[in-house]
């Protein structure tokens, strides 16, 4: 008996984690982006949201990575235009995602590659990718 509780133990440990993953020196919360719409492909931030999203990360160099690879341009070849992204919305919903900063308008959310192995291969980030959406459409998941 007490075997299969340690294995259940175990399986509710991997499924809870899956919701976690390391950022920047913390641990982030899985969230939901609830309309594809509201995101940005080619965001520009100004230097006062700049200044406000670095004095927010732990590590402020993470805002150039975040600044380049938000950028719709860099992202995998299924979502990489507006075009493309009108007729895949329902498959992006598909992305684990981590909010990693916020201002009052806007998210900054992570999707990292390790964690979206489960999406079809031209959906795959091959490395950092982040996308900036308005704040009303980020939840936790």
């Amino acid at each position: 008996m007490n075997r299969w509780a340690g294995c259940l133990f175990l399986l509710l440990l991997a499924g809870c984690s899956r919701q976690v993953w390391e950022y920047d020196g913390r641990r982030l919360k899985e969230v939901t982006v609830t309309d594809m719409r509201d995101l940005y492909g080619t965001f520009r931030f100004s230097v006062a949201e700049r200044e406000q999203l670095r004095s927010r990360l732990r590590n402020p160099e993470l805002m150039d990575e975040i600044e380049v690879f938000s950028q719709e341009s860099s992202w995998p070849e299924a979502v990489n235009t507006l075009e493309k992204r009108l007729d895949v919305r329902s498959q992006m919903r598909r992305y684990r995602c981590y909010r990693v900063a916020a201002t009052e308008a806007v998210a900054i959310v992570a999707v990292p590659a390790e964690r979206n192995r489960h999406m079809p291969p031209v959906f795959r980030p091959e490395g950092p990718m982040y996308m900036v959406v308005k704040i009303r459409s980020v939840i936790p998941k």
